[in-house]
C-alpha cells in the first residue's frame, strides 16, 4: 500500500515521464503504456482491484490512477481491497491445501536442480524470444519510416496525405498538440475505424 501510494502521487504530480520510467524495464516499451492505459480505459477503476494479478498492470496501475486522477479516497478503497483479495488468492489455497502443497514442496527440494535448470531454460527461451520478435518487427517497421521533413513538405505543398493521431485519450489529454489536420484515431479503436479513411489516398500513422 505505501508504495502503491507513492507511485498514485508521482503519477498525479509527473504523469507521463513516470509511465515511461516505468516501461523502460518493459521488453515492449514502445506498447507498454498503450496496453496498460487501453486496460484501464475499458475497465476503469475495476482495474485497481484485480492489477496486482497481471503481470505488468500492477506496476502502471498507481501512477496511472494518478494521471487521470482518480480521486484520493476512491484509489486508496480500491487498491487496499484490491491488496485484500489479491493476498487472500494466496492465504486461503494453503490453509485449504496445505498438505498437498507440502508434497509439492518436498518434490521440488528433491529434484530442486533440474526443476531449477528447465525452469531457466524456459524463461530464457521466452526472453530470447520476445527480443528477436521485437527486433524483426522494428526491421521491418524502418522500412516504412517518414521523416518528420517529408512529412511537412507534404502538408505544405498540399499532397493528398492522410495523417492519423495513434494516442490514447491520456496521451492526448497530457500532450494535446498534434500535427495540423490529423485525424484522431486512438489505438484501441484502430481496427474498426481505419476502414472509414480514403484507401486512395497516403495514410501516415504517428504515435508518441
Amino acid at each position: 500500500m505505501p508504495a502503491n501510494v507513492l507511485w498514485y502521487w508521482l503519477g498525479k504530480y509527473h504523469g507521463n515521464k513516470v509511465l515511461a520510467l516505468l516501461c523502460l524495464v518493459s521488453l515492449e516499451p514502445d506498447s507498454c503504456v498503450d496496453k496498460t492505459t487501453s486496460t484501464f480505459h475499458r475497465h476503469g477503476t475495476v482495474s485497481l482491484l484485480v492489477s496486482k494479478f497481471v503481470p505488468g498492470l500492477q506496476t502502471i496501475v498507481p501512477p496511472l490512477a494518478g494521471l487521470l486522477e482518480i480521486g484520493w479516497w476512491r484509489f486508496v478503497l480500491l487498491n487496499g481491497v484490491g491488496a485484500l483479495l489479491y493476498a487472500v488468492a494466496f492465504l486461503l489455497p494453503g490453509y485449504w491445501a496445505h498438505e498437498f502443497l507440502a508434497e509439492i514442496t518436498r518434490a521440488i527440494v528433491d529434484f530442486g536442480t533440474l526443476a531449477g535448470v528447465g525452469m531457466g531454460l524456459l524463461v530464457l527461451g521466452w526472453l530470447a524470444w520476445k527480443i528477436v520478435h521485437r527486433q524483426l518487427f522494428l526491421r521491418r517497421l524502418r522500412g516504412r519510416q517518414v521523416h518528420p521533413e517529408d512529412l511537412h513538405e507534404k502538408i505544405v505543398a498540399g499532397d493528398p496525405v492522410q495523417v492519423a493521431d495513434l494516442r490514447q485519450r491520456v496521451e492526448f489529454t497530457a500532450f494535446p498538440h498534434t500535427i495540423p489536420g490529423a485525424i484522431r484515431l486512438p489505438l484501441d479503436r484502430f481496427n474498426e475505424q481505419v476502414e472509414t479513411l480514403a484507401r486512395e489516398r497516403p495514410l501516415v500513422l504517428f504515435y508518441t
